[in-house]
């Protein structure tokens, strides 16, 4: 205990010459973020604290919070009851806490399992490393400078925290190399390395994927804010482990680049062979090879009306949702300070999420659409009353804690909602008046809360209801 009173003492003298009053963070396995943002020496005490905080095993996500007294003395609290903090987000059911939509199922060959990686898709991909590397000495006068592979227990325990087992062939890349520092070995990509893998998927939190956010697993970029997913369940857009690439250069929905990492290590491995690269610049150890090898073509990354899946609307506009129909793709609309927005949303837009920042809104114009699943709305200087949403068959995630709403007690109206973001006087006002909807998965607390707050919030929700 004197260990963590020294280690807060440290934190205190590091954060208080900054002029505020309390920071927060949140550790995930893998991952971590603090607010507001500090300088790397108040991170690293921060840091500190919390490893001191963490049992032996103890896999939750950890919030901490130091608050400065009114006499300026330090106040340590810590819980590993919350997924996140200001927003405050409560798991209610772990089972329904993240979306899966009909139809984009995750194929079983990706439940997290114990049985090895595939000796024939190792023995192959085991080939194709070695002739690239046979082929980079050629070419270069050495070999690629990949760090070692990975062990089969350790792979395992990166997949039972992303909570999917790896493709087969992305697995075998795996036990084989660390990652791709640019040789080239995926073309354009690169590949990350796991622990990487994993923080970025730790990132999301509980109830707030969307439809990519099930299927799509993080492993390369290009070195230009692009980045390379294998897409697990694509539909009938392709087989399950392809590879596509969503960035910087995307303007609607992720561009398709092989239809595997082993059909991609092919494409290079033909390339080098026919001497279809180029060395940019030699003291370095990257390749170009082929021509557009490990990107998609073209047309999937300019076209940024027809294939354009996220909308936005900026501060001060007037928007009429009926527009929206000269996108037809559209599935996520974020409107930022509008003046107002008025129109129908048009029923044969499969849009999925809204989120709605305007002084001037009706919602009725949202009543009845089919596919809407999430919307958050703030701003709107009159009040926001809940009927027009009872009609939306679809709505499983909803914000409504920024706004006044007259008819709350009528959210259990609301039989699909899975996810509910509400104020503080919100929340007290349903706890009061018995009317917590029930079967929620997720709960969360707008806005800024003190760590206090928000761990006796979360004690009565799941208590009480």
């Amino acid at each position: 205990m004197s260990d963590l009173t020294g280690a807060g003492a440290e934190l205190a003298r590091l954060f208080a010459p900054h002029g505020h009053t309390a920071l927060q963070a949140v550790f995930k396995p893998g991952a971590s973020i603090v607010r507001p943002i500090a300088d790397r020496r108040t991170i690293d005490a921060l840091r500190a604290v919390a490893d001191r905080l963490r049992p032996p095993g103890e896999e939750r996500t950890l919030i901490v919070e130091l608050r400065l007294d009114a006499a300026g003395a330090p106040v340590l609290t810590h819980t590993f009851e919350l997924e996140w903090v200001s927003p405050a987000v409560v798991v209610l059911d772990p089972s329904r806490a993240t979306r899966r939509l009909p139809g984009v199922e995750v194929p079983a060959d990706f439940t997290v399992s114990d049985r090895p990686t595939d000796p024939g898709v190792l023995a192959a991909v085991r080939a194709l490393v070695e002739e690239f590397t046979a082929q980079y000495r050629r070419i270069k006068g050495g070999d690629p400078g990949f760090p070692p592979g990975h062990t089969e227990e350790e792979i395992l325990a990166a997949e039972t925290r992303i909570g999917l087992r790896l493709p087969e062939d992305v697995r075998a890349l795996y036990r084989l190399i660390g990652d791709d520092r640019e040789e080239g070995l995926l073309g354009a990509q690169n590949l990350m390395p796991l622990e990487q893998v994993v923080e970025w998927h730790a990132d999301d939190s509980p109830g707030a994927f969307d439809l990519d956010g099930t299927r799509l697993l993080t492993l390369t970029h290009d070195a230009a804010m692009n980045y390379g997913a294998v897409d697990l369940a694509p539909g009938d857009e392709g087989v399950p482990g392809r590879l596509v690439e969503y960035g910087r250069d995307h303007f609607g929905p992720p561009g398709h680049v092989a239809d595997s990492i082993t059909a991609l290590m092919r494409q290079v491995v033909a390339a080098l062979k026919a001497d279809d690269y180029k060395i940019p610049q030699p003291e370095f150890p990257r390749l170009e090879i082929g021509a557009g090898i490990g990107k998609p073509p073209e047309d999937e990354r300019s076209d940024p009306y027809g294939g354009t899946k996220k909308f936005f609307a900026e501060a001060g506009a007037v928007l009429d949702l009926a527009a929206l129909r000269e996108f037809p793709r559209v599935r996520e609309v974020t409107v930022d300070g509008a003046a107002r927005v008025h129109g129908r949303l048009p029923h044969d837009l499969a849009v999925e999420e809204l989120r709605l920042d305007a002084a001037e809104a009706d919602l009725a114009a949202l009543a009845g659409h089919p596919t809407l699943r999430t919307l958050a709305v703030s701003g709107v200087r009159a009040a926001v009353p809940l009927a027009p949403l009872a009609g939306l068959p679809a709505l499983d995630d909803l914000d409504l804690s920024a706004v006044d709403v007259p008819d709350l007690d009528r959210i259990g109206d609301l039989r699909a909602l899975r996810v509910l973001t509400l104020s503080p006087a919100q929340w007290r006002h349903l706890r009061a008046a018995n009317a917590v909807p029930r079967g929620l998965a997720v709960a969360a607390l707008g806005g800024h809360t003190p760590l206090a707050e928000a761990i006796e919030w979360a004690s009565q929700l799941r208590t009480h209801g």
